[in-house]
């Protein structure tokens, strides 16, 4: 099944963010704001990996390294949660069980851009981030405005992690923050 929809991804898809498959088209207007920033690709490597589909783990492999620019191809505001599991968790999971730091720079990459939207009063990051302006703000529907603790409460693994495999002290520093007024309320 996994190959199955691989090959209709690749075939009908490539490099748009999802394959909608009953009218064989892709689709990249979503909480990755307009752009073609393969979050199925992204999604999809590590378990192209553990598969042992060799040939198309190279395929996700090459268009993540030598398409992927998320400060290019992202067009307005992004889910600051939702790039966070499917980018930087995906790119984290390649990695480890890889071990090939090119993963690492494109998370960190991706990881800066969200940055911005940790720039609040009291660091509970904003739910969106558009990664050209750095602009941020929350869902207008969320009640009063504010952020959503079942989304910035799961940031925590995958910047931590990102931390660690770089060095890059900024992503745990932030999550941090937040995690420490949290317990303090």
């Amino acid at each position: 099944m996994t190959k199955f929809a691989w090959d209709n991804y690749r075939k009908y898809a490539w490099g748009q963010n999802e394959l909608r498959p009953v009218s064989k088209r892709g689709h990249s207007a979503s909480v990755f704001g307009m752009g073609d920033i393969g979050a199925t690709i992204v999604d999809a490597i590590d378990t192209l990996w553990i598969m042992g589909l060799k040939e198309e783990y190279e395929q996700a492999r090459s268009w993540i390294l030598n398409t992927l620019n998320f400060s290019q191809a992202a067009r307005g505001d992004i889910s600051v949660f939702e790039t966070n599991i499917r980018f930087i968790g995906g790119l984290l999971s390649i990695y480890a069980l890889t071990n090939d730091k090119a993963y690492i720079e494109k998370a960190e990459a991706i990881g800066k851009l969200l940055l911005p939207a940790f720039e609040t009063p009291t660091g509970i990051p904003y739910a969106l981030v558009n990664p050209k302006t750095g602009s941020a703000k929350n869902y207008g529907w969320a009640n009063g405005g504010c952020s959503i603790l079942s989304e910035f409460g799961s940031l925590q693994l995958e910047f931590d992690y990102l931390t660690n495999v770089t060095g890059n002290k900024v992503f745990s520093e932030k999550v941090g923050s937040f995690a420490r007024l949290l317990k303090g309320s």
